[in-house]
Protein backbone atom coordinates (compact mmCIF):
# COMPACT_ATOMS: atom_id res chain seq x y z
CA UNK A 1 0.00 0.00 0.00
CA UNK A 2 2.84 2.39 0.82
CA UNK A 3 4.60 1.45 -2.42
CA UNK A 4 1.48 2.24 -4.45
CA UNK A 5 0.99 5.57 -2.68
CA UNK A 6 4.58 6.59 -3.36
CA UNK A 7 4.35 5.47 -6.99
CA UNK A 8 1.22 7.57 -7.48
CA UNK A 9 2.89 10.54 -5.79
CA UNK A 10 6.02 10.33 -7.95
CA UNK A 11 7.02 13.80 -9.11
CA UNK A 12 4.87 15.57 -6.51
CA UNK A 13 7.12 16.40 -3.57
CA UNK A 14 4.27 17.65 -1.37
CA UNK A 15 2.34 14.43 -1.89
CA UNK A 16 5.41 12.26 -1.22
CA UNK A 17 6.00 14.14 2.03
CA UNK A 18 2.34 13.72 2.98
CA UNK A 19 2.63 9.96 2.42
CA UNK A 20 5.74 9.93 4.62
CA UNK A 21 3.94 11.77 7.40
CA UNK A 22 0.98 9.40 7.19
CA UNK A 23 3.26 6.35 7.34
CA UNK A 24 5.16 7.73 10.33
CA UNK A 25 1.92 8.55 12.15
CA UNK A 26 0.50 5.09 11.50
CA UNK A 27 3.70 3.48 12.74
CA UNK A 28 3.69 5.59 15.92
CA UNK A 29 0.09 4.56 16.59
CA UNK A 30 1.27 0.94 16.40
CA UNK A 31 4.12 1.68 18.81
CA UNK A 32 6.93 1.81 16.23
CA UNK A 33 9.32 4.74 15.91
CA UNK A 34 10.55 4.77 12.31
CA UNK A 35 13.26 7.29 13.18
CA UNK A 36 15.08 4.58 15.13
CA UNK A 37 14.79 1.90 12.44
CA UNK A 38 16.95 1.19 9.44
CA UNK A 39 14.64 0.50 6.51
CA UNK A 40 15.65 -1.09 3.24
CA UNK A 41 14.03 -2.32 0.07
CA UNK A 42 13.80 -6.03 -0.47
CA UNK A 43 11.78 -9.09 0.17
CA UNK A 44 10.73 -10.17 3.61
CA UNK A 45 11.68 -13.66 4.65
CA UNK A 46 9.55 -15.74 6.84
Amino acid sequence: MIDVSLEQAKGDRDRVEAVGRAVALGARKMGADLTTMRLSEGECSG
